[in-house]
C-alpha cells in the first residue's frame, strides 16, 4: 500500500485540521492609534487585533490582496509611532488582515510586552 498524498485527497483529511486555527502566533484583541499608507495616502484605520506577525484592522477603504501597504501604529499615546511594511492577506467586509514584513525586533518585543500586560 503507498502513502496517500493528503494534500489532493481532503475528504481524508480530519475536519479539526482544516477549521482550525493555524496561526504562528495568537492574536489579542487590541485598543491603539493606528494608520495606513497606500503610496503617499494616509488612511484612518481601526485595529481589532495584533499579534507578533501581523495584524486585523478596521477601514473603509480596502487594499488589493496580495498588495504591500506601510502600516503605522503606536500601543499608547506616549510610545513612539511604530512603521511596517506589511502584506494584505485578507480584505473584505471592512477588514484588512496584514501580515508584517520588516517588523524590528524591539518593535516585536513592544508588542508582546503590550499584549501581556494586565489589563
Amino acid at each position: 500500500m503507498g502513502v496517500i498524498d493528503r494534500r489532493k485527497n481532503r475528504a481524508l483529511v480530519p475536519d479539526d485540521r482544516r477549521s482550525g486555527n493555524r496561526r504562528a502566533y495568537p492574536r489579542w484583541p487590541a485598543r491603539f492609534e493606528v494608520q495606513y499608507f497606500i503610496g503617499k495616502e494616509k488612511i484612518a484605520a481601526g485595529p481589532i487585533d495584533i499579534c507578533e506577525g501581523g495584524m486585523r484592522l478596521s477601514a473603509e477603504k480596502l487594499p488589493a490582496p496580495a498588495s504591500e501597504i506601510e502600516i503605522e501604529f503606536r500601543l499608547a499615546p506616549q510610545d513612539p509611532w511604530i512603521r511596517v511594511r506589511s502584506v494584505v492577506r485578507h480584505a473584505a467586509s471592512g477588514q484588512i488582515g496584514a501580515e508584517f514584513l520588516n517588523l524590528r525586533m524591539a518593535d516585536r518585543l513592544r508588542i508582546v510586552s503590550f499584549v501581556t500586560q494586565p489589563r
